[in-house]
């Protein structure tokens, strides 16, 4: 739902339909994402994911944190490239660098989540 909404302020719109979330608790975990029927013949009904806006700041900030990441990975693979054999080398790179980046993007999710959490809109 994170990407929907990122991608959904990138394309400047309100919301974005997906078939995504149908059938899960996700409307009632988060009140803010609702249903919307389509509007042509099917009538299928979708779930509208709101637009999740981050300010300029936001963006440095989250730019920051993937260069220093990347920067980390790379002297972090130097280190094990010059001080350890191949096959290590080759497990680290396989394994320990995608387990890092897939920490980094999950620790981006809920540090976007954090952030966007209060600036959700209000129902009225």
């Amino acid at each position: 739902m994170l990407q929907w909404g990122l991608y959904a302020a990138a394309l400047r719109l309100p919301f974005l339909p997906t078939r995504a979330g149908l059938g899960t608790d996700v409307m009632t975990v988060n009140p803010h994402i609702k249903t919307v029927k389509s509007p042509y013949a099917d009538g299928e009904e979708l779930v509208a994911v709101p637009a999740i806006e981050l300010d300029v700041a936001m963006w440095r900030q989250l730019n920051l944190m993937w260069v220093g990441n990347f920067a980390f990975l790379g002297a972090a693979n130097l280190y094990v490239v010059y001080r350890f054999d191949e096959a290590t080398w080759v497990n680290f790179k396989l394994f320990g660098m995608l387990g890092l980046t897939l920490l980094m993007a999950i620790g981006q999710a809920l540090w976007i989540a954090f952030k966007t959490s209060s600036e959700q809109p209000e129902e009225g």
